[in-house]
């Protein structure tokens, strides 16, 4: 078992995690367009409250070269925002369209919200990648006794601008306080990395 399965079977059982619901929306005609063995993957930074530890937890979670084997980490697109305006507002607008459940079912793409060009460029800063997990939105809120957290993930094919899928989550975790908010970004962080293995990596890197 992966050290992050161990971590997050501990965190279930015995640390508290509670209220885990969410909502999974898969673009039903969504076919990758090279073999997945040769796929780079970045996972672009997030707007949270602490961009820190979200990007090196997302970095570490992510490289996994089981199913993983070409990661961008956020850390370093986010180091491109300052001499890159362009490349901080793309994210910005990537992370502020929105889509019905309807659409993002049936294959729609962020092409009507983005221009070809400004894909190139994403593509071009993040190295050439294939694949993005874009946070729409992620966060923690310490509510005193309990640690409450939501995200909203993104699955992008930056080839063709196709929306692979989108997920929500909402969850609490029995601890406050900075263990709490920890606790809490490495659930988050989790799940979108066990959402990425079974719902993109393992459902179409078949025999």
């Amino acid at each position: 078992m992966r050290w992050l399965s161990m971590i997050l079977t501990l965190s279930f059982v015995g640390l508290g995690f509670m209220g885990c619901g969410g909502g999974f929306l898969m673009n039903q005609s969504y076919v990758p367009k090279a073999p997945l063995s040769s796929l780079r993957l970045v996972v672009l930074p997030a707007s949270t409250n602490d961009p820190a530890l979200f990007d090196t937890l997302f970095c570490k979670i992510f490289d996994d070269t089981t199913h993983a084997q070409n990661v961008v980490c956020p850390q370093e697109i986010r180091s491109k925002f300052g001499s890159d305006k362009a490349l901080s507002a793309l994210l910005v607008k990537l992370a502020s369209a929105e889509f019905s459940k309807e659409n993002i079912k049936a294959g729609t793409t962020i092409n009507q919200h983005i221009t070809s060009d400004e894909l190139a460029h994403l593509r071009e800063a993040s190295r050439g990648a294939d694949i993005a997990l874009c946070p729409v939105s992620m966060g923690t809120k310490d509510l005193g006794v309990v640690t409450a957290g939501s995200s909203r993930m993104r699955l992008l094919d930056l080839r063709d601008g196709s929306i692979i899928y989108e997920n929500t989550m909402d969850m609490n975790v029995n601890y406050s306080g900075e263990v709490g908010m920890k606790l809490m970004v490495l659930g988050l962080i989790g799940f979108a990395k066990d959402d990425y293995v079974t719902k993109f990596w393992d459902k179409f890197n078949r025999p």
